[in-house]
């Protein structure tokens, strides 16, 4: 009886709000009416609550507490950056994001974010959007929203002491002069992985700026494309962990081959050329020549050296 005492407040509150929009709608306001019309309401409630929620593009829909990883493609906003060679992460970022149906892009953390799942374990891109300087900025609140470790990121951006169209990959280590990485290790810390893609050196220092920033040139999309695009089916195994692996389909991508031999298997696999000889060798391997025994030379060693007894 308490409870129902209780609930009778509640109850007319409820009804009062009913009555005032449905009158304010020209409803009818008869109980019967009332009655027949507010489960239908409630469902309508519902069904619209739950479409904006799955409209919705403010934030992510993983819970917190489910084991994923974060791979930041680094770069620029902007359209007049889309194209440099700074941007390579944004664009292996939208590659992964298409080669593997990840949600739309949308934003959040400072970035624009896309969700998916790679070898079966939930994923998430982002793109910062603070400009390169301050990328640390956007994946360090992803990383404190979902409760994340370095270990569970991946940063992927450009590096100019690798030669376009080459990979490497690492985990841990210094910024190597690269901005965008300094901000993320002061944020997030350095033991994540990096995935470092090489747009090549302009050989002198004071062009690396001009460099980094221009576009990729037409000639450029020989390797360029055929290299996000390895990247984007192969993601799984960037995902796993499987970098060994991830190297090889890359560098049959952009066509390189397989790791050559040591250097020592190499020379021994190549037939040997035959060494240079000095004319002094030479003469020597042909053994002492016989002195002349006429003219004028003859004479003058005779002189020097005396004739031969037998």
């Amino acid at each position: 009886m308490k409870k129902a005492q209780k609930a009778k407040p509640k109850n007319k509150i409820v009804s009062i709000l009913l009555l005032t929009v449905l009158k304010g709608r020209g409803h009818c306001l008869r109980p019967f009416c009332l009655k027949a019309f507010i489960p239908r309401l409630l469902l309508s409630l519902t069904s619209a609550l739950t479409s904006a929620a799955c409209r919705d593009e403010t934030g992510p829909t993983f819970r917190k507490d489910i084991a994923m990883i974060i791979i930041a493609g680094l770069g620029n906003p902007g359209g007049q950056y889309a194209k440099n060679r700074h941007n390579i992460g944004f664009m292996a970022a939208d590659a992964i994001a298409d080669e593997n149906r990840f949600s739309p892009w949308s934003k959040k953390f400072k970035g624009l974010i896309s969700e998916g799942e790679l070898a079966g374990e939930k994923a998430l891109l982002i793109k910062p959007q603070t400009f390169m300087n301050l990328s640390g900025e956007s994946v360090g609140e992803a990383m404190r929203f979902f409760k994340l470790t370095p270990a569970d990121l991946i940063v992927v951006y450009d590096e100019l002491d690798l030669m376009p169209g080459k990979a490497r990959i690492k985990t841990g280590g210094g910024s190597g002069g690269h901005n965008g990485i300094k901000s993320i290790d002061a944020h997030c810390g350095k033991d994540y992985r990096r995935l470092r893609l090489g747009i090549g050196h302009p050989g002198m220092k004071e062009k690396v700026h001009g460099h980094v920033l221009g576009d990729f040139a037409k000639a450029d999309a020989d390797w360029l494309e055929p290299l996000l695009e390895a990247l984007g089916r192969n993601a799984d195994l960037l995902a796993k962990g499987d970098d060994s692996q991830l190297m090889n389909k890359l560098a049959l991508a952009t066509g390189g081959k397989s790791p050559a031999p040591p250097e020592n298997a190499q020379r021994s696999a190549s037939p040997k050329k035959p060494k240079a000889q000095s004319h002094i060798h030479k003469a020597r391997q042909n053994g002492h020549s016989k002195m002349p025994e006429t003219g004028p030379m003859a004479d003058m060693l005779k002189k020097m050296f005396g004739q031969k007894k037998d």
